[in-house]
């Protein structure tokens, strides 16, 4: 079996394809030159939309990289969770600033037992500053409870997902994917949103726990990019045309390692 990673950062020919000019006439040159003489079966893609109606076209089977698919529910996830420990830290910091505030308050002014006089102005005026910290402190703490309640589950919505990916047989993963959509409901919207895109390409993404052959992400095609093609080599180089013979050495090398096994 041979599995194509069609990724985005292309070199066809010797030719270092620029972002502006990643069209789907490209990604068509790049199969017709990369599959000359090879047994095409699956192609894995990062979900760019163009390349579905490519790869039915020359007909062959297309796998949606799991990680990838994740990245689609964890990049605006990553965001709102941000988002809530930024919250989190900020009520922390105002509870732990009223509570200085009362020991202030309570040291400025000793406690004393039964209620303090009419007259004692003083006294009135600094309890009832406590009062009001101490209700802010309880309405902050009942907030911070509120929200961890709210990452705790953004975050078993993330594990059952990721779960389905790493099923190891079809009936399990579609068993996961169906209990979990049986309470679309009840999830978040940004959880919704992520099950309903999911959803569209489920039978795709699953490729791998149908055919053990078939890799679950592009992983190992993403680390040949980054050790033959980093960007580091764009500067040490004094010509393209060096960058180039470096870039096909390190993808030499890389092969004999990390494919044919050897040191």
């Amino acid at each position: 079996m041979t599995i194509i990673d069609a990724h985005t950062r292309l070199i066809i020919n010797d030719q270092i394809i620029k972002k502006e000019d990643f069209t789907k006439e490209t990604i068509k040159k790049y199969f017709k030159e990369s599959l000359k003489g090879l047994k095409l079966n699956t192609i894995i893609t990062d979900g760019y939309s163009a390349y579905p109606e490519i790869i039915e076209e020359i007909r062959a089977k297309h796998h949606t990289c799991t990680f990838h698919m994740m990245q689609r529910l964890m990049l605006p996830l990553q965001k709102l969770l941000n988002k809530l420990n930024r919250s989190i830290k900020s009520l922390e910091e105002q509870i732990e600033k009223n509570t200085e505030k009362i020991e202030q308050l309570k040291n400025k002014i000793p406690l004393k037992k039964g209620r303090a006089k009419k007259t004692d102005k003083k006294r009135i005026k600094n309890q009832n500053q406590r009062k009001k910290l101490k209700v802010e402190n309880d309405k902050n703490k009942f907030k911070l409870k509120q929200i961890n309640k709210e990452i705790k589950e953004y975050i078993e919505y993330k594990e059952k997902i990721s779960k389905i990916f790493k099923s190891k047989s079809i009936k399990t993963a579609m068993n996961r994917f169906n209990k979990l959509n049986e309470k679309f409901d009840e999830m978040p919207e940004i959880i919704q949103n992520f099950m309903k895109k999911l959803s569209k390409k489920l039978e795709i993404t699953l490729n791998h726990t149908k055919n053990k052959k078939i890799p679950s992400t592009n992983n190992l095609a993403e680390l040949l990019f980054r050790v033959t093609f980093p960007g580091k080599i764009k500067r040490i180089f004094r010509t393209y045309k060096g960058a180039k013979r470096q870039i096909r050495l390190n993808n030499l090398n890389w092969t004999k390692r990390n494919v044919l096994g050897e040191n």
